[in-house]
């Protein structure tokens, strides 16, 4: 059984389906950080959640126990420079946590062509960082088909009571670690 990790999207945004999942008082996140830190529950952001990211940031600083999360990484198709600049920039705004992985937040970069580049250039900047390859937040099974051969880390993918097509997955042996997303369908599950 793996460790529990939660979302962050809705800490200061308005996420989900129900779209009243809104974490709006910073005291309130920082309790839910602080239990997670204490309890070893991974928190799961990203630079394109909006203010999660840097509400995340700044008050895990003040916790007596690192805060372990997993972040993600867009590439917007930048320039590579440009791109290395930012994750670089991104990386350092959390690295007082303990970073558990680090995805790439795009369906199907391996078709990007690109994406050789940023894959190796990711890798070379997570090196400096001492971090593991980074791995890649999965939409569809057919991503995984096409960037397989790219899979070496860890992969996040949608897996609930109704969404059971990467099932298979589970188990993945080419990985570190597999962490399933929206199991509780974004709130929809766990509201009254």
């Amino acid at each position: 059984m793996g460790k529990l990790a939660i979302g962050s999207a809705s800490f200061g945004n308005k996420y989900g389906i129900m779209n009243n999942n809104v974490f709006k008082n910073e005291s309130e996140i920082k309790e839910i950080i602080s239990y997670c830190s204490q309890n070893g529950i991974i928190i799961d952001t990203s630079p394109g959640y909006g203010n999660s990211f840097s509400i995340i940031s700044n008050l895990s600083k003040c916790l007596s126990t690192q805060l372990a999360i997993t972040t993600k990484v867009i590439t917007n198709n930048e320039n590579i420079d440009d791109y290395c600049y930012r994750f670089k920039k991104e990386l350092t705004y959390v690295s007082h946590c303990d970073i558990r992985s680090v995805l790439f937040h795009e369906a199907n970069i391996a078709s990007n062509n690109n994406f050789k580049e940023y894959y190796n250039s990711s890798n070379h900047i997570l090196k400096e960082f001492s971090l593991n390859k980074i791995g890649f937040s999965i939409y569809d099974p057919e991503d995984i088909d096409k960037d397989i051969k790219h899979i070496t880390k860890d992969i996040q993918i949608p897996y609930n009571i109704y969404d059971k097509r990467f099932e298979s997955y589970l188990d993945y042996k080419k990985t570190d670690r597999v962490y399933c997303r929206s199991i509780f369908l974004q709130g929809l599950l766990t509201s009254e």
